[in-house]
């Protein structure tokens, strides 16, 4: 159990009792070390805010290391937590030829227009080669002509 109180900086400090109370709903697990397992506790606080807890933690057996998490180590679930959507699957089936599977993509319309007026893009990479080629349109109706244009010139 923990209660919190406001010190003379206006910094809120927890202070940690020995003591639970039988109702209480614990919930436990378990983590590799100590860097992992105490950002786990504190529901992934972030790196900057478990960097200061110790100094704000009283009554807990917790050291500055114990805080700070793993330098560079990538936690999964913060990353899972930020993700919008499921990650893309790998391809199973690759081209086997040239032009045989193209990824194409038109962007715009950006603001400013380009000194030569324009104001979209078109994006294209072949499968096999990874070969890539951008064309810049001044309107999107001339993705077509465009396509047809870099296709001729692989």
């Amino acid at each position: 159990m923990a209660t919190g109180i406001i010190d003379g900086t206006g910094q809120y400090l927890m202070e940690v009792h020995a003591q639970v109370p039988a109702h209480a709903t614990v919930a436990c697990g378990q983590a590799s070390n100590n860097g992992q397992l105490w950002p786990r506790r504190f529901a992934h606080l972030g790196a900057d805010n478990m960097d200061k807890l110790p100094a704000l933690v009283r009554g807990m057996d917790m050291a500055a290391v114990d805080a700070s998490t793993d330098s560079g180590a990538l936690c999964h679930p913060c990353v899972e937590a930020r993700m919008t959507r499921a990650p893309l699957q790998p391809a199973t089936n690759k081209a086997t030829s040239v032009l045989e599977l193209v990824h194409v993509d038109v962007a715009g319309p950006v603001v400013p227009a380009s000194k030569g007026g324009a104001r979209f893009s078109l994006a294209m990479v072949d499968d096999h080669t990874a070969y890539k080629a951008v064309a810049l349109l001044k309107t999107k109706g001339e993705a077509g002509v465009a396509m047809r244009t870099v296709i001729n010139k692989w």
